[in-house]
């Protein structure tokens, strides 16, 4: 509400009433004005955001990658968001994730119900800090060095309209295998992150799990479309592959720890936007 100057409001108040008049009806000015006075446009209110992290497997025990800011740009603004893992002064506290913990099903969530502008959301850039580092298969654990390409902020592309009245559901997916490489003459590994992002909502994802003698053996899960691969593993005889498009798939589990296992092949999976299909108990 707007307020009324002071020296004004002494004058109205002089013109109205005689001196010495009763006190009875002191307020009725300033109740006339408060009436007269235009309500305030509310605020675009925005909608809400989650966006999760998962990641496809690779050949490493571990992976840690210091996570240390968001943003997305809608309407070509570039807007900072707060990680759900925010301490209680507002800022955000530095958060090291394993990525290897997010593949077969696995899941983190980086922005929790946040409030966003309405409007075109092109991309998410996720910030990475220099605390990263990867063991590798024998235990032993090396440095991780992003690309200078990546170390003002890793942008992926979405192409998805932030509209009022629904949580907007959106995932990045790390490709481990991809994104790691060897130095040369050193050590160390470099991170090339090659992440893909993708709208919950208008893809679907197959969530399974194999009978137990079979699935104490660890398998590859894949599902290829066109030319893209999309790939899981098993986590405790479960898996869950994320963000296929609408359609029907094959599902091929490969036993990578067994080779007198033959590949599991299920045909026909049909995936549905925004659903999760279920298959399983496998066994051969």
């Amino acid at each position: 509400m707007k307020k009324i100057p002071t020296f004004i409001l002494v004058t109205m108040l002089l013109w109205t009433f005689p001196q010495g008049c009763s006190s009875e009806d002191d307020s009725k000015p300033s109740e006339q004005v408060v009436k007269d006075q235009e309500p305030e446009e509310e605020e675009d209110s925005g909608t809400l955001l989650n966006l999760y992290i998962v990641d496809a497997p690779g050949d490493y025990l571990e992976v840690w990658v210091e996570v240390t800011g968001v943003e997305i740009v809608v309407d070509n603004n570039t807007i900072p968001l707060e990680l759900i893992w925010a301490n209680s002064t507002g800022q955000p506290d530095v958060e090291i994730l394993n990525l290897l913990e997010y593949t077969g099903g696995g899941y983190d969530v980086l922005i929790g119900e946040h409030n966003i502008p309405l409007g075109e959301l092109s991309a998410v850039i996720l910030k990475i800090g220099d605390k990263n580092s990867v063991v590798t298969s024998d235990g032993t654990t090396h440095s991780l060095t992003l690309t200078e390409e990546t170390k003002d902020g890793i942008r992926i592309p979405f192409n998805h309209s932030a509209k009022e009245g629904v949580t907007n559901e959106l995932t990045i997916d790390f490709d481990v295998d991809a994104s790691l490489s060897k130095k040369e003459a050193s050590q160390g590994y470099q991170l090339d992150p090659q992440i893909r992002g993708f709208d919950n909502h208008s893809t679907g994802n197959i969530y399974g799990y194999l009978e137990s003698t079979l699935g104490q053996n660890p398998a590859l899960v894949t599902v290829t479309s066109g030319e893209v691969t999309y790939s899981t593993q098993t986590w405790d005889n479960e898996f869950m592959l994320w963000g296929l498009p609408p359609g029907v798939h094959d599902v091929t589990f490969t036993f990578y720890e067994a080779s007198e296992i033959e590949d599991l092949v299920v045909t026909g999976v049909e995936v549905t936007a925004g659903k999760r299909t279920d298959i399983g108990p496998l066994s051969h």
